[in-house]
């Protein structure tokens, strides 16, 4: 479908091709039914492709071109490079559905980071293009809109085959300029909607022990949430690499120790920790535990598996005995199992999160925080 696609704009530069609404309809169903197909994968691994058409009518030989292979890492010909005014259309026409399938949010949540990104967007857009802008001037430098922008990064993040030459294709700018709109709205995101992980005060405390009551039906009344942590894959880090290289997943690795609610929303997230380091050593640095009562009324608490230390805030599993498990235990172990769905929901929504994290020091932690946040606002 991708190859088709490509076929279909060169015929149309020639002066042969078909109407926009054609190339438009094609560009979706290629970007939708990508995952099935595996183009963009095979595009994103570097392999090699060819003009091959899918339709006779539209075929290489019948516009003129070659069976040239795109060798390893090669960028897009200029024969492609094409402002389709993807975002634009596509915004405009997609249904619903289909809008939340490419972008893994509705409508509304895109609409609220555009509306908190955009105040700021004007001035950090023309601080980060620097002397870029100023020297090359030209259709290629263009500056995104903040609509556009998010548009990027949730596409980017949302699977694996959408490449950074995707991307520059889709939205008419070069690659530098979508690692720089990536790094840009993650650090938006970080900086505008800080508050969206946040404790919850005594009145939401309330309510989630509320709804944790009827989840346990009954036998853990003071459940507010669970605590857990999860391991993101990085690239072998230069500094103190060893302590990052997790044994038992045999890889590079970083820690968020994250706290979920009842109500599935993250409360609290420790991001950056050593993947060497262990889940109940990471627990005991935050302030949930060394401060407790400025984060728990009395008789609330977490619920967590056997890795961590059972303290008045902190209910743990136990392991079974040789007298089995009771059935506060057995309800123990039946509703913990909620931030494992959620660690899983938010890891397959962005799929980015499966893979080894291509950021670097402090923009991988910040990369992880901004996917947390959108997953937060998703759930509004």
């Amino acid at each position: 479908m991708l190859t088709r696609l490509l076929i279909i704009v060169a015929a149309l530069l020639n002066g042969r091709g078909p109407t926009a609404d054609t190339i438009f309809a094609i560009l979706v169903e290629a970007i939708l039914e990508a995952e099935d197909s595996g183009c963009m994968t095979e595009m994103a691994r570097g392999g090699k492709f060819f003009f091959d058409a899918l339709d006779p009518r539209w075929s290489a030989k019948s516009i003129g071109m070659e069976r040239t292979p795109l060798k390893h890492k090669a960028r897009i010909p200029p024969l492609i490079r094409l402002n389709l005014g993807f975002f634009e259309s596509f915004a405009s026409r997609a249904r619903s559905s289909d809008f939340r399938r490419l972008f893994r949010v509705s409508r509304e949540v895109f609409v609220q980071v555009v509306s908190g990104i955009e105040p700021v967007w004007e001035s950090v857009t023309s601080v980060s293009r620097g002397r870029t802008a100023s020297t090359r001037p030209g259709p290629r430098e263009r500056v995104c809109t903040p609509s556009e922008g998010l548009a990027i990064f949730l596409m980017f993040n949302s699977n694996y085959g959408v490449s950074y030459e995707l991307l520059s294709l889709l939205f008419d700018i070069s690659i530098s300029s979508v690692c720089r709109y990536l790094s840009l709205v993650m650090r938006l995101m970080t900086e505008r909607f800080r508050g969206e992980i946040s404790w919850p005060t005594q009145e939401e405390r309330s309510v989630l022990q509320n709804i944790g009551c009827i989840m346990t039906r009954g036998f853990l009344p003071g459940t507010i949430g669970f605590v857990d942590g999860t391991h993101f894959r990085i690239w072998k880090p230069k500094v103190s690499p060893d302590a990052y290289y997790n044994g038992r997943l045999h890889h590079h690795s970083f820690i968020a120790q994250v706290v979920v609610g009842t109500n599935r929303r993250i409360l609290c997230a420790r991001i950056g920790d050593p993947g060497l380091r262990h889940d109940s050593a990471c627990f005991r640095d935050m302030d949930l535990y060394t401060s407790p009562r400025r984060y728990f009324s009395p008789g609330q608490y977490l619920l967590a598996d056997s890795a961590y230390e059972r303290t008045s805030t902190c209910q743990t599993v136990t392991k079974r005995g040789r007298g089995g498990e009771s059935p506060l235990q057995h309800e123990l172990k039946r509703t913990r199992v909620l931030i494992e769905h959620c660690f899983g929901i938010w890891k397959s929504c962005w799929r980015r999160l499966l893979g080894k994290v291509l950021f670097s020091d402090s923009d991988a932690v910040r990369y992880v925080h901004s996917l947390a946040i959108i997953y937060n606002l998703s759930l509004n």
